[in-house]
């Protein structure tokens, strides 16, 4: 009885052993170029990016740039994740998050793994 007890034992940690490595996703680079329209917007200082996964987060900011002053605010990440969406929204001056008590941006990555993402900003196509 003993014997059968340990072969079974053996056969389950097999088994979960199987089950865990076939869970592991494998990741891909995604890269990503913003442009924000902020044209019309009272009072900018500054525009960021948060969202669901790293490299961004929902408690700091991912500082986009405008470095030709025209209220498009631009910038680059890349991703290095096992999933084709992630949920973000925009910044204003460090605090002000955008569509306020609508729901996040779902940025959805093109298949060839380079996206361009253009949008007003506070405002849901």
């Amino acid at each position: 009885m003993g014997l059968d007890k340990n072969r079974y034992c053996i056969i389950g940690s097999l088994i979960l052993g199987l089950f865990i490595a076939s869970c592991v996703q494998e990741t891909k680079k995604q890269h990503v170029e913003f442009f924000v329209d902020a044209k019309g917007v009272e009072n900018v200082n500054s525009i960021s990016v948060r969202g669901s996964l790293p490299p961004l987060s929902w408690n700091q900011n991912y500082e986009l740039k405008d470095e030709d002053n025209d209220s498009i605010y631009t910038g680059s990440i890349v991703f290095d994740i096992p999933y084709d969406v992630v949920e973000i929204k925009f910044v204003k001056n460090e605090d002000q998050f955008e569509l306020n008590d609508l729901p996040n941006r779902n940025l959805h990555f093109d298949d060839n793994q380079d996206t361009k993402y253009k949008v007003k900003f506070d405002v849901m196509k």
